[in-house]
């Protein structure tokens, strides 16, 4: 059996279903085989596989040749048509937060705020460029888990803006950012809170991002406030497409 071209790259991210059906390629002709006798030959899908090699993704259909009388390709020498792709892999994503670690309150040893989320609040009175180190997995005071990357908080003395840097294979799928002049946002109750719902400043869902800018945001009013940065970080562990809103701004 033979054929011209065999190999396809269908790109990132494809639906499996739009893939050519395999009998298409014997209805087409692409695929020919001859007998050592010169008689007529049918050509037949002998298999499929599926094959998945780390980021990507294989199709292969394997064609044999049969004779009058029976005879048969040799597997060795049965004719493949491949068909691969590449597929973002997003995994295990969690929310995180950044501490500051000159100037921070761990959420579970304030005694007036009952929480027991894992996170700093931050805070801040001159103006100045500040790096916040942003932890994928916090579960006590100092057992941080991963470094996922770093926040930089600059504030100008009217304005703040936060700029985040994810280290690979770290990505963001969004933030949630509390800015104000007490340690935490309150709730319905009046009460201290970390829950990101009551925060002041939210991105919306964010394509996947290692470089985003928040701000600038106006502090004019203060000269001393506190901020808790709560992203949500993911690992992304294969990477096809390019983000629509990397290096991308949200100002509130």
């Amino acid at each position: 059996t033979g054929i011209i071209n065999n190999t396809f790259d269908m790109g990132c991210n494809i639906d499996q279903s739009t893939l050519p059906d395999p009998q298409s390629h014997i209805d087409n002709g692409d695929i020919t085989g001859k007998d050592n006798c010169e008689g007529d030959v049918t050509i037949k899908l002998d298999r499929t596989e599926y094959i998945e090699n780390d980021c990507k993704h294989y199709v292969i259909y394997y064609y044999k040749a049969i004779d009058v009388c029976g005879n048969e390709t040799a597997v060795e020498d049965m004719t493949s048509v491949v068909y691969f792709w590449q597929e973002d892999d997003i995994q295990a994503c969690k929310p995180s937060y950044a501490m500051y670690k000159d100037s921070n309150i761990y959420f579970t040893e304030d005694a007036e705020l009952n929480s027991n989320n894992p996170g700093w609040t931050n805070y801040f009175n001159t103006p100045g460029e500040y790096t916040l180190s942003l932890f994928a997995s916090v579960t006590d005071y100092d057992t941080f888990g991963d470094k996922s990357g770093e926040v930089t908080v600059n504030y100008t003395g009217d304005t703040v803006t936060l700029e985040y840097n994810l280290y690979e294979p770290y990505v963001m799928s969004e933030a949630a950012i509390y800015i104000g002049c007490e340690k935490y946002p309150t709730d319905d109750k009046g009460d201290y809170t970390t829950d990101s719902s009551y925060y002041n400043i939210h991105t919306g869902a964010l394509d996947h991002v290692r470089n985003y800018t928040v701000g600038p945001i106006d502090v004019s009013n203060t000269n001393q406030f506190y901020i808790i940065t709560n992203p949500i970080t993911c690992l992304q562990k294969c990477d096809c497409s390019k983000s629509a809103d990397e290096g991308g701004v949200y100002i509130p």
